[in-house]
Formats: structure tokens, C-alpha cells, sequence
């Protein structure tokens, strides 16, 4: 099945939202939540979660790229409590 990516642009805005996280590994660009590689990450519709084994949606686990009702619907899936808005 072949990949479907987002647009550069969005992919732009996702690593810029990024590179100002507390949760970013910068020497890997890799996220201490999700385990995902975000040079990958940022530019799929679909990903591979590592940490949990399964494919999602792409969002950031916090709801940091606009995107906290699909970062709450995998909370939800996991049992954890749902984030807020800020």
C-alpha cells in the first residue's frame, strides 16, 4: 500500500510546532512520547506507532498540531485521560 503524504506546507507548519517542544529528542528529531521519528512522521497521513504497535491517523500525542480531537480519540483507545485545550 503505498503512502499518503501531507503537504509540504503542513509538513512545514508540524516540525516547526516541533522544534519548539519539551518532549522533542533534537540529536534523533524523534518524539520522547510517541517514539516516532518526525522527519517521517510530519509529512504521512498514516503512520506506524512504535510505542503502541498499531498504525494511526498522524497527529501529535499532545494535540499540538491542531489536531486534539484524534490526539484525544487515541487517549481514549489507551484508557488515558483526554488533554485539554490550553
Amino acid at each position: 500500500m503505498p503512502v499518503e503524504h501531507v503537504t509540504d506546507e503542513v509538513k512545514s507548519v508540524r516540525l516547526s510546532v516541533c522544534n519548539s517542544c519539551e518532549n522533542l529528542e533534537r540529536d534523533q528529531m524523534r518524539c520522547n512520547i510517541c517514539g516516532c521519528f518526525l522527519e517521517v512522521k510530519a509529512g504521512c497521513l498514516v503512520n506506524f506507532n512504535p510505542k503502541k504497535v498499531r498504525k494511526e491517523l498522524t497527529h501529535c500525542p499532545m494535540g499540538k498540531w491542531n489536531d486534539l480531537d484524534t490526539a484525544n480519540h487515541y487517549r481514549l483507545l489507551d484508557k488515558l485521560k483526554p488533554l485539554q485545550n490550553d
